[in-house]
């Protein structure tokens, strides 16, 4: 059993346990619990404890329900504490080392659409990251009403005056506390890689629009893509504005009877989410159609439109999807909806991008979409418009590998692969071994320098106007150009959004 050393936060004194290639300090408080007069406020600085805290376990993760949650998400993802909690404000340490100093920093932020989730399960799995010598970080934030109801009174009580986003403060609070303590656990403060997939990009990606997260990281990973409103298919009820989500608190808080915010602050967890109107994806759904707001603080701007304008910070980033999520986000549409849907991207060239994307009467929309690959489009110009004003590098990819379960690269299956996780998919061969291998020493190799390149990899370039080459990611990982290997489906988005956001190549 290897001896642990007492690290000192600045909550206090912890002890962790020894893990495979490390260290766990799990369930550090790094905020004060946001329950009673505390629920929907930015999150205020940890209660000191007396003493050395143990921090052996996953604290709770936030409260979420069978009706709030992603409908066919593994619960598993949530921790171990299925129940879950208002005070949830814990975070977790995994260290290769406590003997040295200015040890690479993975902080990684879990998704499930801002309304489930954790930084166990899924998230909680630290042996790629130890086995390359990284200091890995999860944390839990609130989740969907507890993490972004808005409304008048609670911006009024506000110094800042605003609500809402609760989620992203914690997050950002989560953040400021990597930075100021993880030296302690061998870590750089200098040398912090922020990311995640899906809502943890999204995330991701509100901390980098973010003129309150300056300094904090210096690169960024999304996985799933990179948001742009140019390259974003319409969605019912979703709200962007603080004004837009307050005003919506204002009928969210009529309908459950209460009189004033100290009557909601009394309500139970369960009485928040009784609403029929207030399950997934519905119009008082928190997380999804209620989320992200631009209020003004944290964000100026919606953090798609601030993608578009380059409004971000200028650092190194690592993004791309996997092959056949662009299916995934119109699965449950009709035809009709998804050719409308389309005209909102497309605009007056939709009938020539319909002729491409569904040559036949019976060609199926799921097909279109997963050709089409709008998000690793809007990646693509993305990455064009930070070469073009002198940016940061901007490394894509493209994550390949069918799921030996579904048969296809679904949302987030590229995150079992990095995490290690792959061989636990039924039907997993040696095959997918090597591709988490070698996506797994992409990851790390950036993490430590920025440059995802090493020894034995085929040499992946930043993404450019003048070399379109991203990183197919697969058991034999290929880097190719977009004259090689790009649909004609996705050929024609990504010319359409250059010519749309006025992208000069």
């Amino acid at each position: 059993m290897k001896a642990i050393k007492e690290i000192k936060t600045e909550g206090g004194w912890i002890r962790g346990k020894a893990c495979e290639n490390g260290y766990a300090f799990l369930g550090i408080p790094y905020a004060a619990p946001p329950v009673g007069e505390l629920r929907w406020r930015h999150p205020q600085p940890v209660i000191p404890w007396k003493g050395v805290r143990e921090c052996f376990e996953f604290g709770s993760p936030c409260c979420q329900a069978a009706g709030q949650m992603v409908p066919g998400g593994n619960p598993e993802d949530k921790g171990m504490n299925i129940e879950g909690s208002e005070d949830c404000l814990t975070i977790n340490v995994w260290t290769p080392d406590l003997n040295v100093e200015k040890l690479p920093v993975m902080v990684w932020i879990h998704g499930g659409a801002y309304c489930c989730g954790s930084g166990a399960g899924k998230a909680g799995q630290p042996g790629t990251f130890l086995k390359h010598g990284i200091i890995y970080v999860t944390f839990n934030y609130r989740l969907g009403v507890l993490g972004f109801f808005a409304h008048p009174e609670l911006s009024a009580e506000n110094k800042h005056h605003v609500s809402g986003n609760y989620a992203h403060y914690d997050q950002l609070a989560a953040v400021r506390w990597v930075k100021r303590n993880i030296a302690a656990f061998g870590g750089d403060p200098e040398n912090i890689t922020v990311g995640g997939c899906s809502a943890g990009s999204g995330s991701t990606q509100v901390l980098t629009a973010s003129p309150l997260a300056d300094g904090l990281f210096a690169k960024a990973i999304n996985m799933s893509g990179l948001g742009m409103n140019a390259s974003s298919y319409p969605e019912k009820d979703i709200l962007r504005t603080m004004k837009e989500t307050e005003a919506r608190g204002e009928e969210f808080m009529n309908l459950l009877g209460c009189k004033n915010i100290a009557e909601m602050r009394a309500l139970p967890y369960e009485e928040l989410i009784r609403l029929p109107e207030s399950q997934f994806r519905r119009k008082y759904h928190y997380g999804t159609t209620m989320g992200t707001c631009a209020d003004g603080y944290l964000l100026y701007e919606d953090f798609k439109e601030a993608n578009e304008k380059l409004a971000v910070m200028n650092i190194p980033r690592l993004i791309g999807n996997t092959n056949d999520e662009g299916g995934g986000f119109i699965i449950h549409l009709g035809k009709a909806v998804f050719v409308e849907n389309s005209r909102k991207i497309f605009g007056d060239s939709l009938e020539e991008y319909l002729k491409l994307c569904l040559p036949e009467e019976d060609s199926p929309i799921v097909s279109a979409a997963r050709r089409t690959h709008i998000q690793l489009a809007g990646a693509k110009v993305f990455a064009e418009m930070s070469a073009l004003a002198g940016r940061a590098p901007v490394y894509v990819y493209d994550f390949m590998r069918k799921s030996p379960e579904k048969g296809i690269a679904h949302h987030g299956l590229d995150t079992s692969y990095l995490v290690g996780v792959q061989d636990q998919i039924p039907g997993s061969t040696e095959d997918d071994d090597k591709t988490a291998a070698i996506q797994q020493e992409y990851w790390c190799n950036f993490i430590r320098t920025g440059n995802p390149n090493g020894e034995g990899l085929p040499e992946w370039t930043p993404y450019t106007a003048e070399n379109r080459k991203l990183a197919y990611i697969d058991v034999n990982t290929r880097v190719l150009s977009d004259e090689e290997a790009e649909d004609e489906c996705l050929t024609f988005a990504r010319k359409y959004l250059e010519r749309k956001l006025g992208v000069n190549c």
